[in-house]
């Protein structure tokens, strides 16, 4: 009996879970982006220079020379720009 009980909770338990589920698929819209252009990236690897700081700016001038805009590093290493 007490196995019962206990299946039948969770069973009432995950019915609650997908009424939540469904309801929320109906009433909530999700979030839709469209792009209005189009976006073009371009990333860099930036290892093995000497004087890093320098160096990096150096490359920014010359990608911003480009008409490149600096969009965010990874992991120190790697560098993106986007058109």
């Amino acid at each position: 009996m007490v196995g019962s009980k206990y299946l039948k909770s969770t069973i009432v338990f995950l019915v609650f879970l997908l009424v939540i589920d469904i309801g929320s698929r109906i009433f909530f819209q999700p979030a839709v982006v469209s792009a209005k252009s189009n976006t073009q990236y371009k990333v860099i690897e930036f290892k093995g220079y000497t004087n890093p700081p320098e160096n990096y700016g150096k490359l920014l001038n010359y990608m911003t020379n480009q008409g490149w805009k600096f969009d965010h590093i990874i992991f120190g290493d790697l560098i993106v720009f986007k058109k």
